[in-house]
């Protein structure tokens, strides 16, 4: 999950679309546990619940208890210091922020981004930082 998620999570490149994603955590769960596909499933099972905005809020709601440790004997998922860990709490901190009709929004280019319209739902994910123009990682590979 790591070498699929980390481009992701880390934005040096454009985010994949969602079929790209998927077919990439699959790909990387096929020869591992039983676990791995109960992984790849508990994914795809989030994904169709968030029909609605009200079920995108609930689906954010349950991000702290990502990197919120219950007790000594049973750690958090994500460690709070770890890339993943900044990366859920920053989206869980803007989350909070939106309005019912931002979140509305989000929604609507979450869906767009499911259907693989990434180039329409990637120019409205930019924040105000992100205006200015960044070497890509194409010409690096180049």
């Amino acid at each position: 999950m790591y070498r699929v998620l980390l481009p992701e999570v880390s934005e040096v490149m454009q985010p994949a679309t969602y079929a790209q994603l998927m077919a990439a955590i699959e790909d990387g769960a096929k020869p591992s546990t039983a676990l791995a596909f109960q992984v790849v499933s508990d994914i795809k099972e989030t994904h169709a619940a968030i029909r609605t905005p009200d079920q995108l809020v609930l689906f954010f709601q349950n991000v702290p208890f990502l990197f919120l440790e219950r007790d000594e004997d049973e750690p958090a998922p994500l460690t709070r210091r770890s890339l993943f860990g900044y990366f859920a709490r920053r989206c869980f901190v803007s989350f909070l922020k939106l309005s019912f009709e931002a979140v509305q929004s989000l929604w609507q280019d979450y869906h767009l981004w499911v259907n693989g319209n990434l180039r329409e739902a990637y120019n409205l994910f930019k924040t105000q930082a992100d205006k200015k123009e960044y070497a890509q990682a194409d010409a690096y590979a180049l």
